[in-house]
């Protein structure tokens, strides 16, 4: 398949709210220099946490946990014999996300059709979440090229942080982990 006709089908599987399944299972669709930004999240989790690593991908992180860290991957189809099922478009989250002191999604909200819906179900009190974002201030992506990276969103910086407060969520940090992506971490507030 050409270039044209790649982005061509990630635009309709946009336009058609559906994930993009095929694009994911290809282990050449993962990049290697999204090792920095599971450096910097590996660090954010606390020694002794539950982690649930939503789409896990290559599950770079793991390498970098503390061991006392209980490692649970999650993505869209299986990356190893633990890799639990999950597609949040079509609301299929383990059973795991109940029992996550830690829930992490580096670049994955990108591809959430219903962000709200997400954090609403995620949300327990004392949940923390650690996320990337490309927002629109920093990744320099009109709709129209966010479209054919197949990102389905296209928040400002302010509207992902009122995005997970209105979902009940306090962002207590927040740092730049190249020039297009920042990661979160937000707790669920008691």
């Amino acid at each position: 398949m050409s270039l044209n006709d790649t982005l061509r089908k990630r635009a309709r599987l946009v336009e058609e709210g559906l994930t993009d399944l095929e694009r994911w299972s290809d282990p050449a669709s993962f990049q290697g220099g999204w090792e920095r930004r599971s450096v910097i999240a590996a660090q954010w989790v606390p020694e002794g946490s539950r982690l649930l690593d939503i789409g896990c991908g290559t599950m770079f992180v793991e390498r970098h946990l503390h061991p006392s860290v209980t490692y649970w991957p999650a993505d869209l189809v299986k990356r190893d014999e633990r890799t639990l099922i999950c597609d949040i478009n079509q609301r299929v989250l383990p059973a795991e996300i109940d029992a996550a002191d830690v829930i992490m999604l580096l670049g994955v909200i990108e591809y959430v059709f219903d962000v709200p819906a997400f954090l609403n179900r995620a949300r327990r009190p004392g949940v923390r979440l650690v996320l990337t974002y490309c927002d629109r201030e920093s990744s320099n992506f009109g709709v129209a090229d966010r479209r054919l990276h197949g990102w389905v969103n296209n928040f400002s910086r302010a509207e992902l942080q009122g995005a997970l407060q209105q979902a009940g969520f306090v962002v207590t940090r927040m740092a730049q982990v190249d020039a297009a992506q920042s990661i979160y971490e937000a707790i669920a507030a008691g």
